[in-house]
Parts: structure tokens; C-alpha cells; sequence
């Protein structure tokens, strides 16, 4: 599942501008990354409700109001902002560093902890996690921010940078950390106030 943003809209030959996201169900291959710009041709539906869960309020939080099941993508260019995707690409490659250098399941609570990624963590472990009350640590936050900054700044201080330089290069890294990782609002709140 990825989501989707429009920008054009074609039915019965004719296009018109759209703006809005759509929930796109496909299979895993090929995969498709940021910035990529594709051509979707679908049936579109809206989310219904199921077993008592209200999937479209859920998705809609998300401004997302359609759904398009198996439709058939084509690949048109890649665009998008350089930088991010520069961050998207030194994300991934700390992520495959992690995989390659640890075994599950502790390389994947070293990336929730790091990069804020739970997908590689067992059902069964975050269902302890939360039990013992220690789920805040998978999740990024001030404390994680706090400790990466001193981590750095300490670091440059020991390699005889000066107490301003060490804060710049600390305060620039700390930018690229967060949006690397996504920047999460409880992680954009605690690099403002670091």
C-alpha cells in the first residue's frame, strides 16, 4: 500500500486537475519511490466501514477519501525535491547497515529507536513493550533528540571544535536527522526547543 498524490484526473478521455491522495493497493514489485511520477489506471472506490472499524474517518485523517485496488501503474519520470530525496536515500542506507550488521528482533528496535521505523518490529514484542510501559522508547522524541544532540556535541568537542562551531554543526545535523527521519511533530517540537 502507498499513497498517491493527484494531480490530473482522466475519465472518458477527458482530464481536469485534481488535488488529493488516493490509497493505492499493488503488488511488491516493482517499487516505487518518492518524487516517482506514474500514470494509475483504476477503478476508484471510497472506504466503507468494516467490523465496526471506521476505515474511512481513519483514512481520512490522513486526507485520504479513495481507495484503487490492483490498477495498473505506469512509470512516467522521477521529480521531486532533491534534498528530501537525498534524506530518503542516507535513511535507507542506515536502515540496510542496521539489517545487514543485526539480527531481528533487535535490529528492528534499533531502527524504531533510531529512525522511527516499527515496521520490523513482531507484533509480540510491542505488545510487551507496552505491558512493561516502556513503548515510549521505540517512539522519537524529545529524549531522543536531547541525547543525540549532547551525543554530537560532545563528539565535536572532544575533536577541538569550538563551543560555537560544535553548535552550528550540531544544530544543521540535527535539522537533516529530523527530516530524514520523517520529522514527526513530537520530534520537530523538541529540535525547536534544543
Amino acid at each position: 500500500n502507498f499513497e498517491l498524490r493527484v494531480e490530473k484526473y482522466f475519465n472518458g478521455g477527458r482530464s481536469r486537475e485534481m488535488r488529493g491522495k488516493i490509497l493505492v493497493s499493488t503488488m511488491s514489485y516493482p517499487i516505487y519511490k518518492y518524487g516517482d511520477i506514474v500514470l494509475l489506471t483504476c477503478k476508484i472506490s471510497a472506504p466503507e466501514e468494516f467490523d465496526g472499524f471506521r476505515y474511512d474517518r481513519y483514512l481520512a485523517k490522513n486526507k485520504i477519501y479513495s481507495l484503487c485496488r490492483y490498477g495498473d501503474i505506469e512509470l512516467l519520470e522521477n521529480k521531486g525535491n532533491r534534498f528530501y530525496k537525498a534524506a530518503l536515500k542516507i535513511k535507507s542506507k542506515i536502515r540496510n547497515v542496521i539489517k545487514k550488521s543485526l539480527y531481528e528482533p533487535e535490529a528492528g528496535l534499533l531502527l524504531a529507536i533510531l529512525l522511527g521505523d516499527k515496521s520490523g518490529i513482531r507484533d509480540d514484542l510491542r505488545e510487551e513493550f507496552s505491558q512493561v510501559g516502556i513503548s515510549h522508547v521505540m517512539a522519537i522524541s524529545g529524549m531522543h533528540i536531547g541525547i543525540i544532540l549532547g551525543i554530537v556535541t560532545y563528539a565535536l568537542l572532544f575533536f577541538g571544535f569550538w563551543r560555537w562551531q560544535a553548535y552550528y554543526i550540531s544544530s544543521v545535523l540535527l535539522v537533516v536527522y529530523v527530516i530524514i527521519i520523517g520529522a514527526p511533530p513530537s520530534a520537530v517540537r523538541a529540535t525547536f526547543m534544543c
